[in-house]
């Protein structure tokens, strides 16, 4: 059984959106459980909201939802992150919001992770200044993968976390893409491509022509420069590029 820390706060609908999904998430997860943190009172409404639209009889969901032992439960928080809030403000004074407790559970040990749709900027500060990042690893990146024409996925790094990176961070980049994209796709030796305006290794600026450098000298399975186009034709299965770029 794993558990996951959810701010049920987080997104542009919150609990609306947030409580119905973990539900269905459990429903359909029978080895999970979810801790959802943030206001009980809307939680609750939405929890109730959702049984009556499912019919109060079905078992399943009652088991989830069941108060005294279910695979759900909730922590109150009034605290929260707003959308708009800045990385900086968030960091100053968020403590005990509902992304701050997602984050403290995963130090602690006490859940095996952390699930946001909120202010991206606050979770990526919080998360590197709660529970930091993993030894060799400078700064984390938004991952995710974006579909191509093989009816697979490209794994696509960094996203936005970061508007400027250096060639050593580009490097981590890769190897944090290579790790996702074999555990998540399922995907032995993952190839890598460094993302550029040219499949030439001479293309790009210096940050990029080092960062090719270094990628070619790693363990990992890089085949070079790649261009936008090759992300969804599925040319290989990660892409790295800085987060401005992504």
């Amino acid at each position: 059984m794993y558990k996951l820390a959810v701010d049920a706060m987080g997104g542009d609908y919150g609990p609306g959106i947030t409580v119905p999904a973990c539900v269905d998430f459990l429903v359909s997860t029978p080895n999970a459980s979810i801790l959802l943190v943030g206001d009980r009172t809307a939680i609750q409404k939405e929890l109730d909201s959702y049984k009556q639209r499912r019919k109060i009889g079905n078992s399943l969901v009652d088991e989830v939802c069941n108060p005294r032992g279910g695979r759900l439960t909730i922590r109150h928080t009034e605290l929260e992150i707003k959308m708009d809030q800045a990385p900086a403000n968030a960091l100053k004074h968020g403590k005990d919001s509902s992304l701050w407790i997602c984050l403290d559970e995963v130090k602690n040990g006490d859940s095996d992770g952390a699930v946001s749709a909120g202010n991206t900027g606050a979770l990526m500060a919080l998360s590197r200044y709660i529970v930091k990042t993993i030894s060799g690893i400078s700064r984390p990146a938004i991952a995710s993968s974006l579909p191509n024409v093989s009816g697979s996925g490209t794994t696509v790094l960094d996203l936005g976390a970061n508007i400027s990176c250096d060639a050593d961070q580009l490097l981590q980049f890769a190897i944090m893409g290579t790790a996702f994209s074999s555990a998540v796709e399922n995907i032995t030796s993952p190839s890598v491509g460094l993302l550029n305006v040219g499949t030439e290794s001479s293309k790009g600026d210096g940050v990029l022509r080092q960062a090719g450098k270094l990628l070619t000298e790693s363990p990992i399975n890089f085949i070079g420069n790649v261009e936008g186009n090759d992300i969804f034709c599925g040319k290989v299965d990660v892409v790295v590029c800085d987060g401005l770029t992504g």
